[in-house]
């Protein structure tokens, strides 16, 4: 790794800090400045959290590939200096989307339209929607178009964005209203072994996706099963990790794992790191370190809004948190 990829590296996370900050103020440095790429600017209007994070992660994508992170300006400091560049948001809140011929029946709450477009002779991308939650599909959308790919467990990014890109403008809304997942507890390749962070970072990479849901499965001895009665905790318990057995397995250190992959592990049992050992709320007289009180922490900061749907205290309780009503759909619209 070379001296000048890693300062290369430290000024993107540092341009990006900055930016989150302050992203209508913040020009990013660079060292081509008369390189005119309409990858440079990123003009925004009045923007909700979720499009204002989205576009953060625009910025953070867009970065990875050119080197430069793109300024974020408004429509209005756009017109001042006019220069290529990706124009984002809704028709109603950006003056510079307003003549676009998207409308919002073909589009309906959770569709996009992209196309690439000459204003004053001057080149623009468009990524549009209707609603905050078109706006937020439309970005990923876009996304997708240059060659990113998100998944569950990696990301794709280009070695280079298209020249070509958005020929033809493209207008797509979700087959499904409702798209995601459903992880289950109780192994130690699921949830069982998350922290509240990996939540989070499930959760966003599920909107990048395009998904809109995602319920967690959970028995009446696990966290999100947990109520209070009388001052008491009832039925849930902490997590457990590799100490305890479960779905028939037996307890094991990591120091017993097989085939060298011991030391890739730095604690005496494998399992998240809010997990104590033999920790229960059996007895009563602990609360668990994640309860249904705390489910909020598991929002994705994406996504300001938690829905729980409990079922009836039978056997079993699903915990279904909806992350942001329609992301697109799970691999393509």
């Amino acid at each position: 790794m070379t001296r000048q990829y890693l300062k290369k590296r430290r000024t993107i996370v540092l341009a990006l800090i900055l930016s989150a900050v302050n992203p209508t103020r913040f020009v990013a440095a660079d060292s081509q400045s008369g390189n005119r790429s309409i990858w440079k600017t990123i003009v925004v209007g009045r923007q909700s959290e979720a499009e204002r994070l989205a576009t953060v992660d625009l910025q953070r994508y867009l970065a990875q590939v050119t080197g430069i992170v793109p300024v974020v300006v408004d429509a209005e400091q756009w017109k001042n200096k006019p220069c290529p560049a990706v124009v984002v948001g809704m028709p109603q809140n950006n003056v510079l989307l307003t003549p676009m011929q998207a409308e919002p029946e073909t589009l309906g709450e959770q569709g996009y339209y992209l196309a690439r477009q000459k204003n004053e002779e001057i080149e623009q991308i468009v990524a549009l929607g209707h609603t905050p939650i078109g706006a937020v599909n439309a970005i990923y959308g876009l996304l997708r178009e240059l060659g990113y790919g998100f998944y569950l467990g990696s990301e794709a990014i280009p070695a280079s964005l298209p020249e070509g890109v958005l020929a033809k403008p493209i207008t797509r809304k979700p087959a499904l209203a409702t798209r995601g997942v459903l992880p289950w507890y109780n192994f130690f390749n699921s949830p069982t072994t998350w922290d509240p962070v990996d939540h989070r970072a499930f959760v966003d990479q599920l909107i990048r996706m395009g998904a809109n849901f995602v319920g967690f499965h959970t028995y009446d001895h696990e966290p999100f099963a947990a109520y209070e009665e009388d001052g008491r905790m009832k039925w849930g318990k902490r997590l457990i990790n590799t100490s305890s057995p479960t779905w028939g397995t037996n307890p094991l250190a990591t120091r017993d794992f097989a085939f060298g992959i011991d030391k890739l592990f730095a604690d005496d049992f494998f399992g998240a790191a809010s997990t104590p050992e033999n920790a229960s709320t059996a007895s009563g007289r602990r609360w668990p370190l994640i309860s249904i009180e705390r489910t909020a922490e598991l929002n994705s900061a994406i996504s300001p809004d938690v829905n729980l749907i409990l079922s009836a205290p039978l056997f079993s309780i699903m915990w279904a948190m909806t992350v942001v009503p329609g992301i697109g759909t799970i691999q393509g619209f």
